[in-house]
């Protein structure tokens, strides 16, 4: 949490369906300085990448030793 006073932003996901799946609310802590909206939109933009399974995953190295275990990014890294 921010200092008392200062405005903070906390990305949340919940399922569309909230009355029949109640607990599904994830509220993520933005480890990058919370007070800025933009970590909260980049967060974000990660989570999209992995939600669309006809993508593969996002070419970079913290990825790179589970590609392979993806199929569909297995099929993209081969051509």
């Amino acid at each position: 949490m921010g200092a008392p006073g200062v405005m903070s932003y906390f990305p949340g996901i919940s399922h569309i369906d909230q009355e029949k799946y109640p607990k599904t609310i994830v509220t993520v802590s933005v480890v990058e300085l919370s007070a800025n909206p933009v970590h909260c939109y980049l967060l974000w933009e990660r989570y999209v990448s992995f939600m669309d399974l006809s993508k593969p995953l996002p070419d970079v190295p913290v990825y790179e030793q589970h590609r392979h275990l993806d199929p569909i990014t297995a099929e993209f890294d081969k051509k």
